[in-house]
């Protein structure tokens, strides 16, 4: 048995099937409407996405090119629309590295490991801008965070060998204080960069300098 109403219904038109069951075309309309913002906002998203994945491939066409400062604004603008992408931050950070701007390439590493706590790359690049700037033990924190998340990362070994090697220099040099652990801590991070990357010139060259340098 067909329900009330069931064949008027079918057949009426649309405002009358509105008036027979008094909140169908609020409801529709109200969920139509719902519907229609979360179209918007999806492909709102998208085109933010794909605005930000096309400029971060020209930040990184004029990073591989060397023009930092054209990169410098393209990963702004990427940052710009999608601030919460560490990859973004870390690469812009190597752009003001690159010109010699550590501080501001440390802020933007600090954003970058606040968004991915475990980012080893974001803490082994803020080591090695700390290394520029002479701050060796600050730097080789980083790089045993590095280590630690990524153990296998020679070139984190290389740059804390580096950092041993420079305070070990120091001593030699008779500007710090005796400190007989430094030496063979750079020797023990070069010989484990070469096992790790076999051939790996700066360990290679570093490590024979400093052997026949001494302790």
């Amino acid at each position: 048995m067909k329900p009330p109403g069931f064949d008027s219904f079918r057949t009426a038109g649309p405002l009358h099937r509105g008036n027979h069951h008094g909140c169908i075309l609020p409801c529709v309309a109200g969920y139509a409407g719902k519907a229609a913002l979360a179209i918007d906002a999806a492909l709102a998203s998208k085109i933010i996405r794909t605005r930000q994945r096309q400029g971060f491939r020209r930040g990184l066409f004029h990073k591989t090119s060397g023009d930092d400062l054209k990169a410098l604004d393209v990963f702004t603008e990427a940052i710009r629309l999608r601030p919460d992408y560490p990859r973004a931050f870390l690469y812009r950070g190597n752009s003001h590295s690159r010109s010699s701007n550590h501080s501001k390439a440390i802020d933007d590493y600090n954003e970058a490991i606040r968004l991915q706590p475990y980012y080893a790359e974001a803490f082994y690049y803020r080591g090695s801008s700390y290394s520029d700037l002479g701050d060796y033990e600050e730097a080789i924190e980083d790089f045993n965070d590095a280590i630690r998340i990524q153990p296998e990362h020679a070139d984190a070994f290389y740059r804390r060998g580096h950092c041993h090697d420079r305070l070990n220099l120091d001593h030699f040099l008779g500007e710090s204080a005796a400190n007989p652990d430094e030496y063979q801590k750079a020797v023990d991070d070069y010989n484990e960069a070469i096992r790790l990357q076999p051939g790996h010139e700066l360990a290679l060259d570093s490590l024979m300098a400093l052997e026949t340098r001494g302790a």
